[in-house]
């Protein structure tokens, strides 16, 4: 039985985590933001002069966790872009314990600061 169960995770496993969904690059998300040819050549970019709404979507090639840059390939040349200036088709969702937590104020119901945390917790 044990020898199923091994054969069924080796072969189902990769099927699966192959068939989860592109990382695409939706939109710029500031009037300006940092783009880098490599992780020492940035510079800011207006919003004017990167790819417009009409070339998006683009695929990122490419994430690299411990610095959040995302590698996108436009008109034959890589770049690179943080996370937090662009809008993904994909949320990120935080590794933090799910804990139950106080409302101190009436404001701190509506306020966005931790969107996307406490996603899969039960309310």
């Amino acid at each position: 039985m044990k020898l199923n169960v091994l054969f069924f995770t080796l072969i189902v496993m990769p099927a699966s985590l192959m068939a989860s969904e592109q990382l695409l690059l939706l939109d710029f998300a500031m009037d300006s933001i940092e783009i880098c040819e490599d992780m020492d050549t940035c510079k800011d970019v207006e919003r004017s002069k990167l790819p417009s709404k009409e070339l998006l979507p683009i695929e990122v090639t490419n994430y690299d966790r411990k610095t959040g840059m995302l590698s996108y390939n436009f008109e034959n040349k890589n770049y690179l872009v943080h996370q937090s200036e662009v809008i993904l088709n994909q949320t990120a969702e935080s590794s933090f314990p799910c804990t139950a937590q106080t409302t101190s104020r009436k404001s701190d119901e509506s306020t966005f600061g931790s969107l996307g945390l406490g996603k899969g917790c039960q309310e």
